[in-house]
């Protein structure tokens, strides 16, 4: 399930400038380029890389495997300079379209359980949207629920004071 986001932009905004002083910190030219799409540390103290792919673009799990774990490994060293390495660090890569190597279901599940050990995942944007769609749907049953409990509440206050 998706955490609200913790950090501020300002937080987002120090990570890409650490980013580019890194000579101290190890990285390769390669990691020093890589671009950090979106990320964020969630309620539950673990930061997340989003790596995010145009919906039109195909790809498979080795050569997305390839792209984050650069994210990562940079992430990673930069937390190892701040003593913080003890903190997980996930990647979610959302795709427009099913990778190409999830040709059947036993594929899909190796693929999915040999990118789970790297704590990675990767969500459709379609199932991200009908996610999202369910919880808010959700919210609003719920508000309903509770903007009649609260119009009930209000009728029996009258009549008491009536």
């Amino acid at each position: 399930s998706w955490d609200r986001a913790t950090e501020t932009p300002q937080m987002e905004e120090a990570f890409s400038t650490m980013v580019k002083k890194l000579d101290s910190h190890g990285l390769s030219d390669e990691e020093k380029k890589s671009r950090f799409d979106i990320k964020y540390k969630n309620p539950s103290g673990k930061h997340v890389i989003i790596e995010l792919k145009k919906s039109d673009v195909s790809t498979n799990r080795f050569d997305l495997g390839k792209q984050v774990d650069k994210y990562k490994r940079a992430f990673e060293k930069i937390l190892r300079s701040m003593n913080r390495e003890d903190e997980p660090v996930e990647v979610i890569c959302l795709v427009g379209k099913s990778l190409t190597d999830w040709n059947t279901t036993k594929a899909k599940e190796e693929s999915i359980r040999a990118m789970e050990e790297s704590n990675v995942r990767v969500i459709l944007y379609r199932e991200l949207i009908q996610d999202a769609y369910k919880s808010y749907s959700l919210f609003l049953e719920k508000n309903a629920e509770a903007s009649r409990l609260t119009r009930l509440l209000e009728r029996i206050e009258l009549e008491e004071y009536t």
